[in-house]
């Protein structure tokens, strides 16, 4: 099962989502590199990063899409509009382990990389 149908996206509106979304696909992207290192898991896990940092890049105010919370205002992601710098500095921390050495040459990689860093 996909972490996004457990918490219902829909249309890549990850609403208040988006933070944990994000160190949870850095977790299983670990986890898989310690048990099976399938690439092509691991670069899916990245794909999906991507798209929660296009979404907190574009973020603006909505009505969340996804079912159950439809009639919720999301103005921020999840209280941390304040401090986008230490989140920023968080995922970058955690992508720059010893455990993701491997991929850092790959092009998925480094586009993920260079999204994180356009945070503000």
């Amino acid at each position: 099962i996909e972490i996004e149908e457990l918490v219902y996206v829909k249309d890549n509106d990850f609403g208040y989502h988006a933070i944990p979304m994000i160190f949870n696909n850095i977790a299983l992207a670990k986890l898989e590199i310690k048990t099976n290192n399938n690439k092509e898991v691991i670069i899916n896990c990245f794909n999906k990063l991507i798209n929660v940092i296009d979404y907190i890049l574009n973020f603006e105010p909505h009505y969340i899409k996804s079912p159950f919370m439809n009639k919720i205002e999301c103005n921020n992601i999840c209280g941390y509009s304040s401090v986008m710098d230490d989140l920023k500095n968080n995922i970058l921390k955690e992508l720059s382990k010893d455990i993701f050495r491997m991929f850092n040459n790959h092009e998925k990689y480094q586009l993920l990389i260079n999204k994180v860093k356009m945070i503000k």
